[in-house]
C-alpha cells in the first residue's frame, strides 16, 4: 500500500504551532495543488518555540518521507506521514512535521 502525496495545498504546523508554508513549481497536480518535491522549501511562520528563555522558533523544513519510484521535474516526491523535520535558525532538530489537512486521493510508494 502507498502513502499519500503531498501538496502545497496541505495544511501542516511545527511542533510548536507555527504553520508550514510550501511553494512549488511542479507541474503535476493533486486534488488542485501541486505536488511537493524533496528540493520545494518549506518556511515556518508563527513557530512559538523557546531555547531556555529565549526564543528559537523553527524556520523550514527539511523534507525525508520521499518516494522511492516517483520523480516530478527530476525529483523525489514527498510522502505523508513520515514527510520533514521542522529546523531552528541554526539548522538543528525541533521535532516532525504534523499534518492537519491534505489531499487522501492520489496514493505513491
Amino acid at each position: 500500500m502507498g502513502s499519500p502525496l503531498v501538496t502545497s495545498g496541505a495544511l501542516a504546523i511545527c511542533p510548536h504551532g507555527g504553520r508550514i508554508v510550501v511553494t512549488s513549481d511542479a507541474r503535476v497536480f493533486a486534488d488542485g495543488a501541486p505536488v511537493l518535491t524533496m528540493l520545494d522549501e518549506g518556511l515556518i511562520a508563527g513557530c512559538s518555540a523557546l531555547a531556555g528563555d529565549r526564543p528559537n522558533p523553527c524556520i523550514s523544513v527539511r523534507w525525508t518521507g520521499l518516494a522511492t519510484r516517483v520523480l516530478i521535474n527530476g525529483q523525489l516526491a514527498v510522502l505523508h506521514p513520515a514527510a520533514g523535520i521542522c529546523l531552528t535558525g541554526g539548522q538543528a532538530p525541533a521535532g516532525p512535521v504534523t499534518f492537519v489537512a491534505g489531499q487522501t486521493r492520489v496514493m505513491a510508494v
